[in-house]
């Protein structure tokens, strides 16, 4: 089946309005993903029931990021008949905790997906694919007006747009849970 255009009529009172993030980012490397979900017919949402799994004994993290940092955007480029999408995920992460220099120093080469969403895990998003994954720069500050690291995320190449994913949430690692992170998540 292939995409049927529609009417896109004004959705709502206000569509534009901002809408607020659940402060957690969950991370997963690539090399960690048993079944990554496929996408529906129209190519932007995954399949229902289609959920993204981990490998046996391998798990997500959960990054806090200062909710009102987050942004989430693709970027359409390329050539005529090269166009894709470049998937942007940024943000900020307070202060300097051993542990996320530690992440940083060991995942600055992985290829990464990441996921966002709001509270409850509604209007989640799976940000990179396994063929076109994530990788990050970080931008760290540690002056008179802040102490904190921007971290953003882009796919290393052109690919489709980041998928709204309906699946479950993948298993969390607890020890590094960053508020509402975990296995209740």
């Amino acid at each position: 089946m292939s995409y049927i255009p529609v009417s896109l009529p004004k959705n709502g009172a206000n569509p534009g309005r901002p809408r607020g993030k659940d402060e957690n980012i969950i991370i997963v490397r690539t090399s960690d993903i048993e079944n990554f979900p496929a996408r529906d017919a129209n190519g932007v949402k995954s399949e229902a029931a289609d959920n993204l799994l981990l490998k046996t004994g391998a798990h997500a993290i959960a990054i806090y990021a200062t909710p009102s940092t987050i942004k989430r955007n693709d970027a359409g480029e390329g050539d005529p008949d090269a166009k894709g999408w470049i998937q942007n995920l940024v943000f900020e992460v307070p202060g300097d905790a051993v542990e996320f220099e530690e992440w940083k120093e060991n995942n600055i080469n992985e290829n990464l997906v990441a996921i966002s969403s709001r509270r409850g895990f509604v209007d989640a998003r799976i940000h990179g694919t396994m063929e076109e994954p994530l990788q990050f720069t970080v931008e760290e500050q540690d002056d008179n007006e802040a102490l904190k690291s921007t971290v953003t995320l882009a796919s290393i190449m052109r690919g489709p747009k980041s998928m709204r994913y309906q699946g479950d949430k993948p298993v969390i690692d607890s020890a590094n849970d960053s508020g509402s992170a975990g296995a209740g998540i």
